[in-house]
């Protein structure tokens, strides 16, 4: 999975795209990855911005300078302009974009009680097995992470070190797979290794999830 961490990385955007996009007056959206999208908007795509910004004088249509697009866009975004490109720096806005993007993430890592769940349905149903056998969901993430395509949107510091983040799945059929791998064998090993998980010592839960694992 791609880590996308707004601390280091910019999105660069075409300069002319963006102009036309704010003199149109209608809602439109900026993607990690610089990409303008105006109706219809893609509400699966990862936005970095979203909304409508209303231009304050028809300079902003004809070329806005940079100070003027930092005022339309406010204080969450920093803007620098070039030629043909506008860069924003993303870090401030990283509520706003939490709000953008949560309702379609894969998994949802920005609060301090850590990942809650997977919105995949099947993935989710091995996320809440695994549970039985104190497999967390942020080891189930980890595993997702580095094994499977997809975008880790994040706020990621080191001193003192900080995270918050989004992920998007790109291959479900890869996460489901690995993951239910995965849990199988920790699970296998606990069973046969951990005086407290097995066979005969098993809940009635943990042997509901043990079958489920295919290990009863």
């Amino acid at each position: 999975m791609q880590k996308f961490n707004l601390v280091t990385e910019t999105i660069v955007v075409e300069k002319t795209a963006l102009i036309q996009a704010i003199g149109m007056g209608k809602p439109f959206g900026i993607t990690y990855n610089g990409e303008i999208i105006s109706d219809p908007i893609d509400k699966e795509e990862i936005f970095i911005f979203l909304g409508t910004i209303l231009p304050q004088s028809n300079n902003v249509i004809l070329g806005p300078k940079s100070k003027l697009l930092q005022e339309l866009f406010g204080t969450a975004y920093k803007i620098e302009e070039q030629d043909e490109t506008v860069t924003f720096n993303a870090e401030l806005a990283w509520e706003l974009i939490i709000s953008f993007n949560s309702p379609h993430a894969s998994y949802d890592d920005t609060t301090s009680d850590g990942i809650g769940e997977f919105t995949d349905g099947p993935l989710e149903d091995i996320g809440w097995q695994a549970t039985e056998f104190d497999i967390t969901y942020r080891t189930l993430s980890e595993v997702i992470e580095q094994s499977c395509d997809g975008i880790l949107l994040c706020i990621e510091r080191e001193e003192p070190y900080f995270f918050s983040g989004l992920a998007f799945i790109k291959d479900h059929d890869c996460a489901r797979k690995k993951v239910f791998s995965f849990c199988q064998s920790q699970i296998k090993s606990l069973m046969e290794n951990d005086p407290d998980f097995a066979k005969d010592n098993l809940t009635d839960s943990e042997e509901e999830a043990a079958e489920f694992f295919k290990l009863l």
